[in-house]
């Protein structure tokens, strides 16, 4: 499932049932995204998640094999970019302390940036929620 904003409303999940349908399951699918998308207040955060979903796509369609048995909650996905790009930049500084920084420095980079993030970001949790299933 993919989990868009409040990863504890179960209304922000969209789960794999919609795309097991024909064409109808698809149309289904694209309208929830942009309904969970809608209710994102702040446009440059809406945008980082939209980026974020193109970027899963492409990862998806590049790995037809790649399965994910979890949920893909992408305020996760994208706050770990945020941190990675962040230690990747400015090795020297806390994070913690510098978290609105980061931020605002990851708003900057081009969308092709960001998708590095987002892969890396991607790899990087699912390699820990499979040690946690070991």
């Amino acid at each position: 499932g993919l989990i868009i904003g409040d990863k504890f409303s179960i209304q922000n999940k969209i789960g794999s049932e919609l795309t097991l349908e024909s064409t109808a399951g698809e149309r289904a699918f694209a309208l929830k995204i942009e309904e969970l998308l809608q209710r994102i207040d702040a446009p440059s955060y809406r945008q980082l998640n939209i980026e974020a979903i193109q970027t899963l796509i492409e990862l998806f369609e590049q790995n037809p094999n790649l399965m994910v048995n979890d949920n893909i909650i992408l305020d996760a996905l994208i706050g770990h970019a945020v941190r990675l790009a962040w230690i990747k930049h400015n090795q020297n500084t806390n994070y913690e302390e510098q978290k609105a920084k980061a931020w605002e420095d990851f708003y900057k980079l081009s969308p092709d940036e960001c998708s590095d993030y987002f892969i890396e970001a991607f790899k990087y949790l699912a390699k820990i929620k499979n040690e946690e299933n070991v």
